[in-house]
């Protein structure tokens, strides 16, 4: 029976304690280990604007830890929470100096945001950061989250003349069992998905093709043509 209601007790004391959700400003949520993959430098197509929330029932502080970065120094990364606003960030380091106070169910500022303006060479750059929690001594408390920032340049889109000029016509952006084109030359295509990772190539021959993709999940991917002098063109396509 005692130790019925010490298992009570601590089940109590848990459930007070300060518990964060993650969402952007849209309301869509942003789950543990999740990936926001971003192929503009444009701070309209490339800010991720969030809130975090307290759904608990006493107030937390909470600091943004920059876990890793690959393929990026961090500098040229905007990140702004709280009482700052940073133009570049350090993989062990977190922010901001003064921990966000948030009461029972509320959230952060309009404004915060994390922004990558650097172009890199052209690799993938992911930055992953981690929202967590801390009492009045600093020591880590309750639930945390952790997402990565994923700037992937391969995903870049051209415009439908660039693919013309090229010699591709796509009788639609929208396939389901198959994406039919017509090509002046012969070339090679790739399919990516939002990730950035190849999930099909095909090779195109000239006049009319069928590309079979039933294999492919339904979802968004890059078309990425390149011709046998190089040259490349791409275009998002929507798989139903």
């Amino acid at each position: 029976m005692k130790n019925k209601i010490v298992f009570v007790f601590l089940l109590a004391i848990t459930s007070l304690q300060a518990q964060i959700t993650l969402s952007k400003h849209d309301g869509t949520i942003i789950s543990n280990g999740q990936v926001l993959s971003y192929s503009s430098l444009e701070y309209s197509q490339a800010s991720f604007e969030f809130y975090v929330r307290n759904i608990g029932s006493t107030s937390t502080r909470v600091m943004i830890e920059c876990v890793s970065t690959t393929n990026t120094d961090g500098t040229q990364f905007e990140l702004c929470f709280g009482n700052q606003c940073l133009s570049e960030v350090a993989a062990g380091n977190s922010y901001p100096d003064t921990p966000v106070t948030l009461a029972p169910n509320g959230v952060n500022g309009n404004f915060d945001h994390f922004y990558n303006a650097n172009p890199g060479n052209g690799q993938v750059m992911d930055l992953v950061f981690r929202f967590y929690q801390v009492d009045l001594g600093g020591n880590e408390i309750s639930n945390s989250i952790t997402f990565t920032y994923r700037y992937n340049p391969n995903l870049a889109t051209d415009s439908f003349s660039a693919l013309a000029a090229m010699g591709v016509r796509l009788q639609s952006t929208t396939m389901q069992n198959q994406l039919e084109l017509t090509a002046d030359k012969s070339m090679q295509m790739e399919l990516v998905d939002i990730s950035g990772k190849n999930v099909q190539q095909s090779n195109i021959t000239q006049g009319v093709n069928q590309v079979d993709v039933t294999q492919l999940s339904a979802g968004v991917y890059i078309a990425r043509f390149t011709d046998n002098q190089g040259s490349t063109s791409s275009i998002k396509v929507v798989k139903k």
